[in-house]
């Protein structure tokens, strides 16, 4: 097993030792951008996830021209095999944090250097979802579920919709829903009387090297 560091709102936490690899290897890196409400709230929040798989990752630096010096998510000789990296904020916040460019991703594993330009451009952000159906506090009378949401606006990529229990026991996703799709079928097998549960409808888009994200969630129940 491999070793993983995560980072996450300005806070590093190592979650494995860190061992020193012989072998530097790039797998993967992704860059994602979200926007997300929950229930009825109009506020929205905003983030980026940058992830790296690898072997013998000993460094990552994020360039801006507005960033000023370099941000340093990682630096560190031991090396580690996977990065997460996540920061979020309010979303007016959040794009001034992380303003449209042009970014330069920059991966050392050990003598090894691999850039991974890509564009924040925040037009291409889908506009976020909104469920229609359950409304947020509802109470069904039975564990049947028919998630539906508005029309997706043009140029969405793929939909997903995901559903997760108040203890942790459900934790269901659709996988892949074409683009124009407008509802759900939630598997009455997932749902238990008496249980209160999140449903998440997510459009996605992806373009410049970032995958782009708009996510609406909402809470319901089922009745004993």
């Amino acid at each position: 097993m491999g070793t993983r560091l995560s980072v996450a709102v300005g806070m590093m936490l190592l979650v494995l030792s860190s061992a020193t690899n012989v072998f530097a290897q790039l797998y993967g890196e992704g860059v994602e951008i979200y926007k997300e409400r929950s229930g009825v709230s109009v506020v929205y929040d905003g983030g980026i996830n940058i992830s790296v798989e690898g072997e013998g990752i000993t460094s990552l630096l994020l360039t801006h021209p507005k960033l000023g010096a370099p941000v340093t998510i990682l630096q560190n000789t031991a090396g580690f095999d996977e990065i997460e990296f996540d920061r979020g904020e309010e979303w007016t916040a959040f794009t001034k944090l992380i303003p449209n460019g042009s970014y330069q991703l920059t991966i050392k594993l050990g003598a090894l250097t691999v850039n991974h330009p890509f564009v924040v451009d925040y037009s291409l952000m889908p506009a976020v979802p909104t469920i229609t159906s359950p409304t947020d506090g509802q109470v069904l009378p039975e564990p049947s579920l028919v998630v539906t949401w508005n029309s997706p606006p043009p140029g969405v990529d793929a939909i997903y919709v995901s559903v997760e229990s108040d203890n942790g026991g459900c934790d269901f996703e659709s996988g892949y829903l074409p683009p124009g799709s407008t509802y759900y079928i939630v598997p009455s097998s997932i749902l238990e009387p008496g249980r209160s549960y999140g449903v998440d409808v997510e459009f996605t888009r992806g373009g410049n090297g970032v995958l782009y994200f708009s996510d609406h969630e909402v809470e319901f129940s089922i009745a004993p």
